[in-house]
């Protein structure tokens, strides 16, 4: 199983300073990974990126638990 700062750094690496939609960047994360995660993989890279806005090491807008009607992107980034 892939530790949570592993999926920490796929997220950041993977965030751009664009808008995406969380849903995307959670599929992108899973297929980077290729099934290194047990027990609902989408629900852990889901709530990495929570602790990820909560930190303020991404930004989101939306809310956060409906993946395909939220977005994340780095921080300070322009609109």
């Amino acid at each position: 199983m892939k530790d949570e700062q592993e999926i920490d750094s796929l997220v950041l690496s993977l965030a751009t300073a664009r808008w995406q939609k969380t849903a995307m960047v959670i599929a992108r994360v899973l297929k980077q990974l290729k099934g290194g995660l047990s027990d609902d993989p989408a629900d852990k890279v889901a709530e990495r990126i929570e602790h990820l806005v909560r930190t303020n090491r991404l930004e989101s807008q939306g809310n956060l638990s409906r993946w395909r009607y939220s977005e994340i992107r780095h921080p300070g980034s322009a609109e």
